[in-house]
């Protein structure tokens, strides 16, 4: 393994000034992000996965597959509840 060449470490592509600037301009040229979607969804998935988990304050047993916790259905259910509470102008009308 110390032998083996990685293209994404050995070299990386220049980053940009942020993610959120990358995502612009790939929505106007229509050319995909530095960084793959399901990347950003699997980083952006273990920091929620740990915000639940000190949320509980218990250790979690996550299924990567199914994307649900394993034998623990309270903090299932917490996966599709927002972690804030919207703006009320942004909530939708009765």
């Amino acid at each position: 393994m110390l032998k083996t060449k990685f293209d994404l470490v050995d070299n990386p592509a220049p980053r940009q000034t942020s993610e959120k600037r990358d995502f612009l301009d790939s929505v106007k040229s229509r050319e995909p992000t530095g960084e793959p979607a399901d990347v950003g969804h699997h980083v952006t998935s273990t920091c929620l996965l740990g915000h639940l988990a000190v949320r509980l304050n218990e250790p979690l047993k996550w299924d990567g597959a199914s994307e649900r916790f394993v034998d623990n259905e309270p903090a299932n259910k917490m996966l599709d509840q927002p972690i804030v509470t919207p703006a009320p102008e942004l909530q939708k009308k009765a």
